[in-house]
């Protein structure tokens, strides 16, 4: 009686160990759990009300540059000034997060930033478009922007994926003081560029496809390196 009870009970305990190793089994073969789908791009404006960064922002800061020393905010903008022999002194903010994904949706309706500027005060800035987070997107890939003040009759902006030569669309020459509004129209592989002083740029930038999440760069930078840069920026709209 003792014998058959033991062998009983040692059959259970088997039988128990093979289901829990055909748990073990089941959960090492699982499927992984799906990736995260990309957030909706949440439309904003962007005023530094208070005078402080919104949780959207953080500083920004490469190459010379110094958010503590240079950069200023107050109730209605951003007030960047990097004196001379800071190398190219690159100060602003960035997105602490991607702001938008790129979808096939924006080929018939792009996605649209405005940036408002203090054009009595700037003299050198740059907005930038990147996949990548990375406080000098210059050496990533990108969609980069640049305007800067060469002498006192003339600006020039400079447009390119700083990355690839194949996507340098060149200078452009322009007033000396720069555009109170400036917007990025985006969509899949494209940027185009519009300003409040009728120069209308466009680009194709490969890195750019649907699915893409994107950071967005605002800073200071000028003209040739170790030169002052100024920036003034009141606003920022995604729309």
């Amino acid at each position: 009686m003792k014998m058959t009870l033991s062998i009983a009970i040692l059959c259970a305990a088997f039988a128990l160990s093979g289901a829990w190793a055909q748990d073990e089994s089941a959960a090492q073969t699982a499927a992984p759990p799906a990736a995260p789908r990309p957030a909706a791009t949440q439309r904003f404006t962007e005023e530094f009300k208070g005078g402080k960064l919104s949780s959207r922002w953080e500083p920004l800061q490469a190459v010379g540059g110094s958010f503590k020393r240079f950069a200023r905010l107050d109730p209605g903008r951003l007030t960047v000034s990097v004196p001379e022999g800071h190398s190219w002194g690159k100060t602003g903010i960035m997105s602490r997060e991607p702001l938008f994904t790129v979808s096939e949706a924006m080929a018939k309706n792009p996605l649209t930033i405005d940036f408002a500027f203090g054009n009595d005060r700037s003299t050198g800035l740059c907005i930038a478009l990147s996949a990548m987070k990375d406080a000098d997107v210059w050496r990533q890939p990108n969609a980069w922007l640049h305007w800067a003040k060469k002498s006192d009759d003339e600006g020039v902006f400079y447009f390119a994926n700083t990355q690839d030569r194949d996507e340098d669309y060149g200078a452009t020459k322009t007033e000396a003081k720069p555009d109170r509004m400036i917007t990025l129209s985006v969509s899949p592989e494209t940027v185009k560029v519009d300003t409040s002083q009728g120069k209308h740029l466009s680009g194709s930038f490969s890195w750019l496809k649907p699915g893409t999440q994107v950071y967005l760069y605002v800073f200071s930078h000028p003209v040739s390196e170790n030169a002052a840069a100024d920036m003034v920026l009141h606003s920022i709209r995604l729309r």
